[in-house]
């Protein structure tokens, strides 16, 4: 999750939007000069592709070859892998563009393997471990049970609980899970930060709020505010290196505590980004109502959620949500203004960040 300041939060929702919407016209093109099966095989392949991003990156393979091209008899002394095996992979990596093949017969990095760096200046390293492990992959093989019998989520079905039940189990997953959200949200908090007038406020608690990525990234850009992180103890243990690192441990409180239970007092702001899309209607008003409780008269409320919109991503983001939540889902606007009025909010505005991310104001 190492994202340099002057990259944090690079791509602007506008350029965003337009480059995969250039994509799809792209594919489009070029699935209508082939016939339709062709289009759909290789489409359908596409959890391979997954697997084989998943495997390079596990074995470090996008570090190897950083600096400089590398042979597979070198890339199968770094990972200790059997060379004529890795060399058949690394062959595949080349034919999906992972990695490019020299003319001596060496492998050589891309764009795309310099995105799987662990250390690379925009890493998408831990969302690859995460969306191709086991647990999540396998969550996707009963989607089409779900769409029959929506009962049960495709990640329960699997799993016998909650996609935090296995975390809980399988806390080295969670640790994956965890990375994989603080990558996304290092790219989305600059722009947030900078958008949002945060300086009004004295205190902003983040709900929630993981490591602190958002909320680190607040109270340096807004020098006058201080910082409330209020999550689970496994977590905060984890926060505490995260903000000495990012030089606000000492502007960021640390709470620990259930959100569905209780919140901490006095905050001129609290902070929901990305929590509601992962809870059905009920638990959501739960969690609103119990906020409300402990916030103090004239504080703000700001959901931070991708709306569900008719473009390119947010349909595909609900999916997820339905595969791996329990009844968790996207929402519309107005659904949240209808969470937010049934928890005794009233909307106060709507702000657009430049990413996906859309900031909505409430007050009790």
């Amino acid at each position: 999750m190492n994202i340099p300041l002057e990259l944090r939060g690079a791509v602007p929702r506008w350029v965003a939007h337009s480059a995969l919407a250039l994509r799809r016209k792209l594919h489009r093109l070029g699935d209508a000069l082939v016939p339709a099966e062709v289009a759909v095989f290789d489409e359908s392949a596409g959890a391979l592709r997954t697997q084989v991003y998943r495997a390079a990156a596990e074995l470090g393979l996008p570090d190897c070859v950083a600096d400089a091209p590398r042979t597979a008899r070198q890339l199968s002394d770094a990972t200790g892998m059997e060379p004529q095996v890795l060399e058949r992979f690394l062959r595949a990596t080349v034919a999906l563009g992972l990695f490019e093949k020299t003319k001596d017969g060496r492998f050589a990095a891309t764009a795309r393997s310099k995105a799987l760096q662990k250390d690379g200046p925009v890493s998408l390293r831990d969302w690859v471990l995460y969306f191709g492990s086991q647990a999540t992959q396998t969550a996707w093989l009963e989607l089409g049970k779900s769409l029959r019998d929506d009962a049960m989520s495709p990640f329960r079905r699997v799993h016998q609980g909650t996609v935090w039940d296995h975390f809980a189990r399988h806390p080295d997953e969670g640790e994956v899970f965890a990375d994989a959200m603080g990558t996304m949200t290092a790219l989305d908090a600059p722009g947030i930060a900078r958008t949002y007038p945060f300086s009004r406020f004295n205190t902003v608690c983040d709900v929630g709020g993981g490591r602190g990525t958002l909320l680190a990234e607040i109270v340096s850009h807004h020098a006058s505010v201080q910082g409330v992180l209020f999550d689970t103890a496994p977590v905060l243990e984890k926060a505490k290196a995260f903000l000495t690192q990012r030089g606000v441990v000492e502007r960021v409180a640390r709470i620990e505590g259930n959100f569905f239970e209780t919140a901490p007092e006095g905050c001129d702001a609290y902070l929901l980004k990305d929590v509601l899309h992962d809870w059905d209607d009920t638990s959501c008003v739960k969690l609103l109502s119990t906020l409300r409780q402990h916030m103090k008269p004239g504080a703000t409320l700001i959901l931070i959620e991708v709306l569900l919109e008719e473009d390119l991503y947010s349909p595909v983001a609900d999916l997820m949500m339905m595969v791996v939540t329990d009844k968790g889902r996207k929402r519309t606007l107005a659904e949240l203004h209808q969470l937010l009025a049934r928890a005794g909010f009233y909307h106060t505005g709507a702000v657009k960040s430049p990413t996906f991310h859309t900031l909505v104001e409430a007050q009790q």
